[in-house]
């Protein structure tokens, strides 16, 4: 009758099974003494490897962090020295970007000019930026609007209010007219006016990845 052998845990050699009594380590068998040590030493040193590894991804881990941060901390710098007109800027562009994508089929908000067929045409305001701090990124105060009665006809802001009231509804327009009132000035901090981009590229975005 064939003897029963085992597999050593460490040289992978099979080995006669009455010798296992003699060299179980941690319910592990081995063919030798040698064995059972030769499989300590490689397992610790493993051991040792892995932890030294987890240190240095942990390392790495709290340097790329620290860059991060760095960089943010510098940009902030960067922007706490710009003045507050490049941050209306960046508003305004943002919020004028998502207007005339949002108006791109629909007609000028104060004539009967197809925006389609238009080479060009405007974000326009129906209260004005500056006299109308409050609603200067209102999405409903802004609207595609041609060029001729934009910037040739000082906004043609008499003949938007009835075409304003079809597309946002009488409530809204007086809301619109109402808004500001008894308020007092408004001044926009840097980080409203860049939520107030965010905001726009975000909804812009959403529009585009609809089509």
């Amino acid at each position: 009758m064939p003897t029963a052998t085992l597999k050593c845990c460490n040289c992978k050699q099979r080995f006669p099974r009455e010798q296992v009594e003699k060299h179980t380590h941690n319910n592990l068998r081995f063919c030798s003494t040698e064995c059972v040590t030769e499989y300590a030493l490689n397992k610790g040193r493993k051991a040792r490897e892995k932890a030294l590894a987890k240190k240095d991804r942990e390392h790495k881990r709290e340097i790329k962090k620290k860059e991060k941060a760095d960089r943010a901390e510098h940009r902030k710098r960067k922007q706490d020295l710009k003045p507050i007109s490049w941050f209306h800027n960046k508003a305004r562009v943002a919020c004028n970007a998502y207007v005339r994508y949002r108006d791109r089929n629909e007609i000028c908000i104060s004539c009967d000019k197809p925006l389609a067929f238009e080479e060009k045409y405007d974000a326009g305001h129906w209260k004005t930026q500056g006299a109308h701090k409050w609603i200067a990124y209102d999405e409903m105060n802004v609207n595609g609007q041609c060029v001729r009665c934009n910037q040739h006809m000082s906004g043609n802001e008499a003949a938007q209010r009835p075409r304003l009231v079809a597309k946002w509804g009488l409530a809204n327009v007086e809301r619109l007219e109402q808004s500001g009132k008894n308020l007092g000035e408004k001044s926009y901090t840097r980080d409203e006016l860049l939520e107030i981009e965010k905001y726009y590229k975000e909804k812009l975005s959403a529009l585009q990845a609809k089509d």
